[in-house]
């Protein structure tokens, strides 16, 4: 009986070991898969020219700038800030334009 007992035990080992090389195995797959995905994901906002043929602006009652997709309807909101310095831009341009 003391004979199988060590076999048992050797080849519970033997299991244990390559339970734990394939965990390991598994592990290694998972970290290099989701490090690759994180030094390849590029999150810079991408900068989109919109023209007055595409958007329409409009500003609400918190002085917030509203810029409106005319196809679908969608909007995005931005600071009141923001709205101040396009408003700034578009009247320098419009005075050029008129002197």
């Amino acid at each position: 009986m003391n004979v199988s007992n060590e076999k048992l035990q050797m080849l519970g080992k033997k299991a244990f070991n390559v339970i734990w090389a394939i965990c390991l195995l598994i592990c290694g797959f998972f970290i290099g898969h989701y490090s690759y995905i994180i030094r390849n994901y590029n999150n810079e906002p991408k900068a989109v020219m919109k023209t007055t043929k595409d958007v329409s602006v409009a500003i609400n009652e918190s002085n917030q700038v509203l810029i409106i997709d005319r196809a679908t309807g969608r909007f995005e909101t931005y600071s009141d800030s923001v709205g101040t310095n396009i408003f700034k831009l578009y009247a320098a341009k419009m005075y050029q334009s008129n002197h």
